[in-house]
């Protein structure tokens, strides 16, 4: 009976189905499923290797650290060298600038002073013979080593 009630019940529920509505059915073929390539899961590396032992690692790090501090000393050098390249040309630039303007203020200052035609230049030479200071400079020489024997 009770069996008997439940397929009763079971067959009125699928003649109230109206024939118009798309009934459920399940596929033939499975469709294919794509395989979607997945990136490669790697993580940086944030440890030491296993392979070196901790002593040593700690060495190669500050090997490196100095490494990096030398690698910015050399450009802070180079830089510094850059500028005082440029400053050098500066100064020498100047130096032409000034030698030319003082030769040119030389030349219009001879050029206006006023000369007798009889004028010659006189310059007074203040070099002396050399062999006659050296000569006298040996006897000066002999005169204090003979006074620090004597004392």
């Amino acid at each position: 009976m009770f069996w008997n009630k439940k397929k009763d019940d079971v067959q009125e529920i699928k003649d109230a189905v109206e024939p118009s509505q798309p009934v459920f059915t399940r596929p033939t073929e499975i469709p294919e499923i794509r395989k979607i390539e997945m990136p490669s899961m790697q993580e940086p590396k944030n440890f030491a290797p296993l392979y070196i032992k901790i002593d040593k690692y700690k060495e190669v790090l500050q090997r490196v650290q100095k490494l990096k501090t030398i690698l910015s000393n050399l450009s802070a050098l180079a830089r510094l060298e850059g500028e005082v390249e440029k400053i050098a040309s500066q100064i020498e630039a100047n130096e032409k600038k000034n030698l030319d303007e003082f030769s040119g203020l030389l030349n219009q200052l001879d050029q206006e002073l006023v000369r007798p035609q009889s004028f010659e230049p006189f310059i007074k030479d203040n070099s002396r013979p050399i062999d006659g200071n050296i000569n006298q400079m040996e006897s000066e020489l002999k005169e204090i080593g003979d006074r620090t024997e004597n004392i």
